[in-house]
C-alpha cells in the first residue's frame, strides 16, 4: 500500500532561491553536455550530470535523503536495511543503484523517479544559495542509473517553482500537454505574479534549455501585457517555420514554440478563428476564448 509523501524539509522558492537555482542549473547544463561528470561544490555538496541532464544531487546538511523518501512510499515504511542491502548489492555486482533498487520489487519505477526528483530539487535549491569555496569537476566512466531517471535542468527548476502553488502546477502541466499535443514544440508555464522580477516556473513540457524557458516566459509576460489592452489573451509571433505563442489563464502565463504548420490545430483549441475580432497586427494578438478547461 502506498503511503503519503514523507517530507522532512522543503526549501520554498523565494526570489533568491529561484535565482540561485537558475544560475546553477544553467551552468551545469551549458558546461556539462558531454560525458558524465561529478560536480563537487566544495563546502556545499555535489551534482552528477550526463549529457547536460541532472542525474543526482546532494547538499551538505540535508536531513532528507532519497532512501527515506523511497522507504516512506510504502505503508508501513520499508525497514532501513532496505537501502543498505540495495547499495551493498550495487557495489558487489557492479550494477546501477536504480537497477538494484527496482530488482527488490519493493519500488516502482515512477516511485524511484519521484524520489530522485524530490531529492535532486531540494539539493539544487540549497546548492544555488550556498557559499561555495570552489568547484571541482571530475569525469566519470558511467552514470549510476539509466537516463530515464535523469532530469532536464528546466524540469528541476519548474519542480522547485511548483512548490509555490502545487495546485496551479497540476493545472499547468495538464494544460500544456493538451494544448501542445501534436505541435512538435515545447512549452512552459509560470505564475502570473513574479517574485521581485524573478519568474516562478511551475511546469515545462518537452526538453528546453533553462535560459530559453526563462526568456520565453519573460517574452510571454510582456507580450500579454501589451495585448491585454486589446482584450485578448492569446499571442503569436511567427518566425521562419515556427511560431512563439503565449496565453494566460487562471493566474498562469503559458508560452511555447511550435511548428508554424500546426498553428491551425492550436488555434482550434482556443475556439473558431471566425469568432475572433480583428486585432492589431503589431502584437499579432488573437482573441481568446473563455477560460481553458483543464
Amino acid at each position: 500500500m502506498a503511503a503519503t509523501s514523507h517530507i522532512v524539509s522543503m526549501t520554498m522558492p523565494t526570489q533568491s532561491v529561484l535565482a540561485g537555482a537558475r544560475r546553477l542549473l544553467s551552468k551545469v547544463e551549458t558546461e556539462g553536455k558531454d560525458a558524465p561528470h561529478i560536480w563537487r561544490f566544495v563546502g556545499a555538496g555535489e551534482v552528477l550530470t550526463a549529457g547536460g541532464r541532472i542525474c543526482f544531487a546532494a547538499a551538505d546538511g540535508m536531513r532528507q535523503r532519497v532512501g527515506d523518501l523511497l522507504r516512506h512510499q510504502r505503508n508501513p515504511p520499508l525497514p532501513r536495511r532496505f537501502m543498505t542491502e540495495a547499495v551493498a548489492r550495487c557495489r558487489r555486482e557492479e550494477i546501477p543503484l536504480g537497477e538494484a533498487l527496482l530488482a527488490t520489487e519493493q519500488i516502482r519505477p515512477d516511485g524511484l523517479r519521484a524520489a530522485l526528483m524530490e531529492q535532486t530539487t531540494e539539493a539544487i535549491a540549497r546548492l544555488g544559495s550556498a557559499r561555495v569555496e570552489g568547484t571541482v569537476v571530475t569525469p566519470l566512466a558511467q552514470v549510476p542509473h539509466d537516463g530515464s531517471f535523469c532530469f532536464a535542468p528546466a524540469e528541476i527548476l519548474a519542480h522547485l517553482g511548483a512548490r509555490a502553488d502545487m495546485a496551479a502546477a497540476v493545472v499547468a502541466k495538464k494544460t500544456l500537454r493538451e494544448m501542445l499535443a501534436d505541435t512538435g514544440g515545447w512549452g512552459a508555464a509560470c505564475l502570473a505574479a513574479d517574485l521581485a522580477g524573478e519568474r516562478v516556473p511551475v511546469a515545462v513540457e518537452r526538453s528546453v534549455p533553462v535560459a530559453t524557458m526563462v526568456e520565453g516566459l519573460g517574452w510571454a509576460s510582456e507580450a500579454l501585457t501589451a495585448a491585454r489592452a486589446a482584450g485578448v489573451s492569446f499571442v503569436r509571433e511567427p518566425s521562419g517555420g515556427k511560431a512563439r505563442v503565449a496565453w494566460t489563464d487562471r493566474g498562469l502565463i503559458f508560452t511555447g514554440l511550435v511548428e508554424l504548420a500546426t498553428m491551425e490545430s492550436l488555434d482550434g483549441r482556443f475556439g473558431s478563428a471566425k469568432n475572433r475580432p480583428n486585432t492589431p497586427s503589431k502584437s499579432n494578438a488573437v482573441a481568446s476564448r473563455p477560460s481553458i478547461h483543464a
